[in-house]
């Protein structure tokens, strides 16, 4: 801070609102405030300090200032007697104009802070040329500088690195690229010679397109077919559109009845005959055809289907089946074996506790279990997963689906649980029927009464406050929960009465029905009821 004789100069922080000063001042209209070299009103003046409305910005140059009214106020005619009240007025205004002269003369042209000056709207003449870093510079100076120019000026904006140039995207707007050292060897060669030479084209590459095959000809722009086939090692088949026997090279004698074996050779069948049937009875190897008959193929019976290991065996629909039908009944145990009989569908009777599932299947085989009452079926994370990760006990009607995911192993998957209730393994007490208030208006000891439509006294209920005007640091339309249970001084917070049709309220009745936190401060503080309003949640 630095005082003159009615000036005072000092610096803002950013939150300082109160400056003082220490000359003395005959009215408040003497007093000047300017920040920034301009004249400010926002302030208010109680004796040698001033309030701004708000804090002048970090680094504002404050100048405090005092210019005395020059308007004559008293005034002494000859013969008179004078007042010492008037004399001291008329001797103190001088003073103070004379302090406020020798102010200006001190501090030079508009001193309006330690480091700014103000020209008072005046030119200043006769300055010359500035030499130093820190020299002002006069319009013959400037009139020799590039003026400013808004390409130059878009273009000093861009930063540039290693291997990049410079392009325009728009009017006075600039980005940049990368360019390589070979883009730069490119733009630098001095002719297409030299460009080719970078590239390695070779003399392919300066041909005219009529100088080759074309695609568009399908090879019709050859000048010779005949000298192409041969020299693309075609031989007399290339030109057919149909083989003949003949051409086919083979040894033997193609004839009526021969056919081409595997081996490059023309072969005649070892017996000969008409295929009337297929049959299952079981032959075990082939041989040739010698007549008119049936041709035996070995029938896969269920359990090779289930064991899907013979690969000389043909499927029946029945054997097939075997993977779906009902099979027989299961006894419980705490193995539970299934059939190798056949069957996807077991009916499971009894109560002992199973532990485990058996079964000479192959890994993937999918079985679904139908209870007749109730068991446990005992959780294991390698050999029988349960959906839920724990035991489950089963009741009358239950189905479950399991896959073998270890046939050695003989580990078991459960995919799927119905209860024969339809309700779920776990999550069976979600609430599913949910009530939304509209927003309620907060008077102090009043009374609410709110259909929820229900069905049913609700289970869970949630109490919220809306922000309509912000207060306690929260904005308009965010949603807090108020402390139902804490008070300022008592009768703060709700009754809450619930029923199968309504939910019966009442305000406390403190001037603030409620108490919230405030957002910023933590500090607990009770509402202004206007400026909030009450939404009910409820859930049966």
């Amino acid at each position: 801070m630095t005082t003159f004789y009615s000036r005072t100069y000092t610096t803002g922080n950013g939150s300082q609102t109160d400056f003082t000063f220490s000359w003395e001042y005959i009215a408040a209209a003497d007093v000047i405030v300017k920040v920034d070299g301009i004249t400010s009103t926002a302030f208010t003046l109680a004796d040698n300090t001033v309030t701004f409305t708000a804090a002048p910005s970090n680094g504002a140059q404050i100048l405090l200032m005092r210019s005395t009214s020059i308007s004559v106020i008293d005034s002494f005619s000859r013969g008179g007697t004078p007042s010492s009240g008037g004399f001291n007025d008329v001797f103190k205004r001088v003073q103070y104009i004379a302090q406020e002269i020798a102010d200006a003369g001190t501090v030079g042209i508009g001193l309006v802070g330690s480091t700014l000056f103000d020209a008072l709207n005046s030119r200043i003449t006769n300055l010359a040329d500035g030499t130093g870093a820190s020299d002002a510079v006069n319009l013959g100076q400037l009139n020799t500088k590039q003026p400013l120019d808004a390409t130059l000026t878009a273009l000093a904006g861009v930063t540039t690195t290693a291997d990049e140039v410079i392009y325009a995207t728009g009017s006075d707007a600039f980005s940049v690229s990368s360019l390589t050292a070979f883009g730069r060897s490119l733009i630098a060669a001095a002719n297409d010679t030299a460009v080719n030479a970078l590239l390695g084209l070779g003399t392919a590459a300066l041909q005219n397109v009529g100088a080759f095959l074309q695609v568009a000809n399908n090879l019709s722009d050859l000048g010779n077919a005949t000298t192409a086939r041969t020299n693309l090692g075609l031989g007399a088949l290339a030109v057919k559109s149909l083989a003949d026997v003949a051409d086919i090279n083979a040894t033997g004698t193609p004839g009526s009845g021969n056919f081409l074996r595997g081996d490059g050779s023309w072969s005649s069948p070892a017996g000969s005959g008409t295929v009337t049937s297929v049959g299952t009875s079981g032959l075990a190897t082939g041989g040739p055809i010698t007549g008119s008959g049936t041709v035996d193929v070995p029938a896969a019976a269920v359990s090779d289907v289930l064991t899907g290991t013979d690969t000389a065996k043909g499927v029946t629909s029945s054997a097939l089946a075997g993977l779906w039908t009902k099979g027989a009944d299961i006894a419980s145990a705490a193995t539970l074996t299934i059939p190798s009989t056949g069957g996807g569908y077991f009916k499971v009777t009894g109560t002992t506790t199973v532990t485990a599932i058996s079964g000479d299947l192959l890994a993937g085989r999918r079985v679904c279990l139908h209870f007749a009452g109730a068991l446990t079926l005992t959780h294991n994370a390698t050999s029988l997963i349960l959906p839920t990760g724990a035991n489950i006990t089963t009741a009358a009607g239950d189905v479950a689906e399991f896959v073998c995911i270890d046939a050695t192993s003989h580990y078991w998957r459960c995919i799927s649980y119905t209860r024969a209730d339809g309700t779920p393994l776990v999550g069976g007490g979600i609430f599913t029927k949910p009530y939304t208030s509209a927003d309620q208006t907060i008077t102090s000891a009043g009374a609410l009464t709110l259909a929820h439509s229900l069905g049913a006294a609700p289970e869970i209920l949630r109490f919220t406050l809306i922000c309509q005007t912000a207060e306690l640091g929260y904005s308009i339309g965010q949603e807090e929960d108020p402390m139902l249970g804490y008070t300022l001084g008592g009768n703060q917070g709700l009754s809450i009465v619930c029923d199968a049709t309504n939910i019966n309220l009442r305000y406390g009745s403190a001037t603030s029905a409620f108490v919230l936190t405030h957002k910023t401060t933590g500090v607990a503080t009770g509402i202004t009821n206007g400026n909030w309003k009450l939404r009910v949640r409820a859930w049966a």
